[in-house]
């Protein structure tokens, strides 16, 4: 009859609603909701096609209540934080050597020695900033300076 078929649109309605969104659709308590889902069904001999039609909903879980997955997030802030801290580091002892290399350049060779600052201030490589403030402070010419870069 049309009044099963309406009342089975009504339920599947409410049981996808409510599974997927955890908000009832058109209720604002579990309990009704609760009466809807079991009760119902029970009085129009409807238990079976809800049955059914649970059978083929998707599971559908909440990762952001389940313990272990907000444990991997706090985890991932952390390492991240960590990550943050030690790029960080390297990035200051970087610009801190840049600086140091300007000064050593100002000292001993001026205005010429600062124009190789741009291509100086492209090196990220602390490595090769060391070369670079060595070969400085032994440096007689800036000829030799340029030959690093």
């Amino acid at each position: 009859c049309s009044c099963r078929f309406m009342s089975f649109s009504f339920l599947h309605v409410l049981l996808h609603t409510n599974i997927i969104t955890h908000k009832p659709l058109f209720f604002n308590t579990l309990y009704i909701v609760h009466a809807c889902l079991e009760c119902y069904p029970k009085l129009r001999d409807m238990q079976e096609i809800i049955i059914e039609e649970v059978d083929k909903m998707p599971i559908v879980y909440d990762l952001e209540t389940d313990i272990r997955f907000m444990q991997g997030v706090q985890k991932g802030i952390e390492n991240g934080r960590v990550e943050g801290r030690v790029e960080g580091l390297s990035e200051g002892q970087v610009r801190g050597m840049q600086n140091s290399i300007e000064i050593l350049l100002r000292r001993k060779f001026g205005e010429r020695g600062l124009s190789l600052m741009p291509k100086i201030k492209t090196y990220k490589d602390e490595t090769k900033l060391y070369a670079i403030t060595d070969a400085l402070i032994t440096a007689n010419d800036i000829m030799e300076i340029e030959e690093l870069l």
